[in-house]
């Protein structure tokens, strides 16, 4: 699941309507460029009440790969309504799982940029800790084949001081830390759980 667009952070053009909404949910949003309600819950303690007149759109996903006996119905949230408009449902998704794994790492807005589509070589975004470098960062649902995966690995390897992989299945998550005990892998699974 990928973005389409160039490598820059997220800078909506349009007038935000952000009256009567939290200022968390803004920073997060103007970072993240989408979000779920459930993110927006758990990390920021902003509920529906705290989101004023934002855009959202509400979907049915399936966001691991070929298996459609995982899926939930989820609100995302964006500051410009064209994102939601122009996005598919696993662009929204792939942008909530990269937000996930923001969340996790505790990233500050000025450490974090969103990489909005690239060849395959260039990750999801870029993290740039307190303690120096570069981190690229991945979010995966398991759709790369292990080719893709190794390429995607050396090529982050080259350019980052080190990575940090989200993925959505246990499966994956193994055996990604098996292959590559350097990565870092994270737990990416953002949709609501009963």
């Amino acid at each position: 699941m990928a973005v389409k667009g160039r490598a820059q952070r997220h800078a909506p053009t349009v007038p935000l309507r952000t009256v009567g909404v939290h200022p968390r949910a803004v920073e997060a949003l103007r970072t993240d460029v989408v979000l779920t309600l459930h993110q927006l819950e758990r990390y920021h303690a902003v509920g529906r009440r705290g989101l004023g007149h934002l855009p959202f759109r509400e979907l049915q996903v399936y966001p691991v790969y070929m298996n459609t006996a995982v899926s939930s119905v989820e609100r995302f949230y964006a500051l410009d309504p064209r994102v939601l408009e122009r996005a598919t449902v696993s662009e929204l998704g792939h942008l909530a799982g990269t937000a996930e794994i923001r969340q996790q790492l505790r990233a500050r807005p000025e450490q974090w940029r969103v990489v909005r589509r690239g060849p395959v070589t260039v990750p999801d975004a870029q993290y740039r800790p307190a303690s120096g470098g570069v981190v690229a960062i991945e979010y995966d649902t398991g759709s790369y084949s292990s080719q893709v995966v190794k390429r995607k690995v050396e090529a982050f390897t080259l350019d980052c001081t080190g990575i940090v992989w989200g993925a959505v299945s246990a499966m994956r998550r193994e055996r990604l830390q098996f292959r590559y005990p350097a990565v870092t892998v994270l737990d990416a699974r953002w949709w609501s759980r009963p």
